[in-house]
């Protein structure tokens, strides 16, 4: 398999990466980190060395496989904000994983209505040096755990 399997999450506040991203292996929780509402996100470093942070499993999200216009990895529970280069839109949405379709979508809610999209490879810079043209662009601007008042606003 060559794609790159990583998740997000952030750190609890008990631990020492208190409110820290922190990214690698998703495990889920056994029966004590359940009872005190904590993940685990394993980081891998090489031989035998890893690091194990305690993440609150609300944040978890997992990286879609695709990066932003600046590079930037894009994670389920980001806020992308999407341009459409033919027509020069832009709308703000939440990168969200639908199991029904088996694949990442944006729901972008706008006075009370909700527009899903499709997030295609296609449609984004893959490694920050897209040679092709792109018919949108796409940024990440934050995530709705840092950033929920971005989302807010759209929907009064």
């Amino acid at each position: 398999m060559n794609r790159e399997i990583l998740f997000r999450g952030k750190c609890v506040s008990d631990s020492k990466y208190a409110g820290e991203w922190v990214t690698g292996g998703y495990v889920a929780p056994d029966a004590d980190c359940k009872k005190r509402n904590e993940g685990l996100i394993v980081e891998y470093f090489g031989g035998n060395t890893t690091i194990t942070y305690h993440v609150d499993p609300d944040t978890v999200g997992q990286f879609t496989g695709l990066c932003d216009k600046n590079g930037v990895k894009i994670f389920e529970g980001d806020v992308v904000r999407k341009r459409d280069l033919t027509f020069g839109l832009k709308f703000d949405g939440v990168v969200v994983y639908n199991s029904e379709m088996g694949c990442f979508r944006i729901n972008s809610e706008n006075n009370g209505v909700t527009m899903r999209m499709g997030f295609e490879a296609s449609d984004v810079y893959n490694d920050g040096k897209c040679t092709v043209p792109v018919k949108y662009d796409y940024e990440v601007i934050g995530n709705i755990y840092d950033n929920f008042e971005l989302l807010a606003a759209k929907q009064s």
